[in-house]
């Protein structure tokens, strides 16, 4: 493909025969929500399903009133002013 344009060539899920592939990280890690499945690059882990179980958590915290916490909130050594 160079020979033909002068130019380097990559790819997305194009095949061997260019210069290079991109490859976007949350398709290899499997970071998506839902049903997502690129065909063009392996899935190499199933990232998406804990960053969603992490933001439920998270979500769940902040409804029950527990985040943030005294454990994790940082406190202030400042006088407050009036």
């Amino acid at each position: 493909m160079r020979e033909r344009v002068g130019v380097f060539v990559y790819g997305i899920g194009a095949g061997p025969h260019l210069d290079g592939q991109l490859v976007i990280s949350h398709d290899m890690l499997g970071n998506f929500v839902g049903e997502i499945a690129p065909r063009f690059v392996k899935r190499y882990a199933e990232v998406g399903s804990v960053v969603e179980a992490a933001f439920r958590d998270y979500a769940r915290d902040v409804r029950e009133g527990v985040f943030q916490g005294p454990s994790i909130a940082i406190r202030s050594t400042r006088p407050t002013r009036r």
